[in-house]
């Protein structure tokens, strides 16, 4: 959003883009995932709640949420908005907070209780990892393995 950008005036529009690309993305199957993003990152959209406004505003099948672990937690949203958001999170990034690696890399971050709630909303679709310094080739088995464990646990 601009700098001395009305932020209803932002959110308007932006509805009235997703509201008018919609049916395109539908011709196309085509789901628009709308992800939030913390504050430091993006000055609107910044919270899974804010996210799924839009997603209830423009009320169209093909325009959905997404969820991002690494966001959520910078941001401290609580557990609750996952469950609120519900059948709208049609796809997940995960992230360690601490540095933005990739899950089971750095051995901070647990992710059970964001996993639990995700079962809870009744999301059982793709996980992507969005990390910086991310070696596919190296890290992959051992990161997928992490994921793989701490979703089973929840």
């Amino acid at each position: 959003m601009p700098e001395g950008c009305d932020r209803d005036q932002a959110k308007a529009q932006i509805i009235e883009f997703l509201k008018m690309v919609a049916p395109m993305a539908q011709e196309q199957g085509i789901t628009i995932v709308i992800e939030h993003l913390n504050r430091k990152e993006c000055n609107i959209i910044n919270s899974l709640d804010e996210a799924m406004t839009y997603v209830r505003e423009v009320n169209h099948p093909n325009v959905q949420c997404l969820v991002d672990s690494y966001h959520f937690w910078m941001e401290n949203e609580p557990l609750a908005s996952i469950a609120s958001a519900g059948g709208a999170i049609k796809h997940v990034h995960v992230a360690d907070k601490d540095g933005r690696v990739a899950p089971g890399l750095s051995g901070t971050a647990d992710y059970g209780p964001f996993f639990t709630e995700l079962k809870r909303a009744g999301y059982n679709g793709p996980i992507s990892v969005e990390a910086t310094g991310f070696d596919i080739a190296k890290d992959a088995g051992r990161v997928l393995e992490f994921l793989k464990e701490q979703w089973n646990k929840a």
